[in-house]
């Protein structure tokens, strides 16, 4: 009996199988591959990401203080520039605490003053203030600055030369300003009254010597907050 012959156009038995063979082979590599590689993980994706972020922008050197409307600043103590900072914010800032890590100043009318009895003046503050300070200054404590400086040495506490005429003794202890309000404002405060011996001017009391140390004394009672309680420091 004669064998039949398969026509041209179909496949041959034999690479029928050799083809299924290698595309069983090919899928068997595929499955190994991915199983010795797994996908990374979403945490391992951010992880990158971040790095890569990082490399891209880098990262700054922060200053070492906090300054707040309340005029309290903190410090950081472990800041590289500690010490410069420090040294700048004891000219002008009281220290109130000082525990390990932050230590907490504070900007009051009396330390203002203090600085502007050494010669510091608004603008030397607050270029100093801005100097360390991470964030721009609060508005208020800029203009606080100004005005509390701006007031030092507005009302002065002096003797009078003595006489000519051949007296003897000091002159009279006069407090002065070249503002006549301000000096009505004095007027008016009742705990200053009884040691005000006359009104000579609208820009001079003569106040009694022998209570000068009630004057000062009341003046340094008030001035954390106000001074002479008219919001004034007294200049000797």
């Amino acid at each position: 009996m004669e064998t039949p012959r398969l026509g041209r156009g179909a496949p041959r038995v034999g690479s029928l199988v050799t083809r299924a063979a290698g595309a069983a082979l090919v899928t068997l590599q595929s499955l190994s591959s991915s199983a010795s590689s797994p996908e990374p993980r979403k945490g391992a994706e951010r992880q990158t990401h971040n790095n890569e972020a990082r490399t891209i922008v880098p990262t700054q050197i922060s200053l070492p203080l906090v300054i707040q409307s309340d005029r309290t600043i903190l410090l950081e103590v472990d800041h590289p520039s500690y010490a410069e900072a420090r040294d700048a914010l004891a000219q002008f800032a009281e220290l109130e605490k000082s525990p390990e890590h932050i230590h907490t100043y504070r900007l009051t009318p009396l330390s203002l003053w203090n600085a502007a009895a050494a010669g510091l003046d608004a603008a030397q503050v607050i270029a100093a203030l801005t100097q360390f300070s991470k964030y721009d200054l609060p508005p208020n404590v800029v203009s606080d600055v100004r005005d509390y400086i701006g007031r030092y040495g507005r009302l002065k506490l002096m003797r009078e030369p003595a006489a000519e005429d051949g007296a003897t003794g000091p002159g009279p202890l006069l407090l002065c300003s070249t503002d006549a309000t301000l000096i009505a404002q004095v007027v008016r405060q009742k705990r200053l009254q009884p040691y005000i011996l006359a009104e000579r001017d609208p820009h001079t009391l003569v106040i009694d010597a022998a209570r000068r140390g009630h004057v000062l004394l009341h003046a340094r009672q008030r001035h954390r907050r106000r001074g002479l309680g008219v919001g004034l420091p007294e200049d000797e």
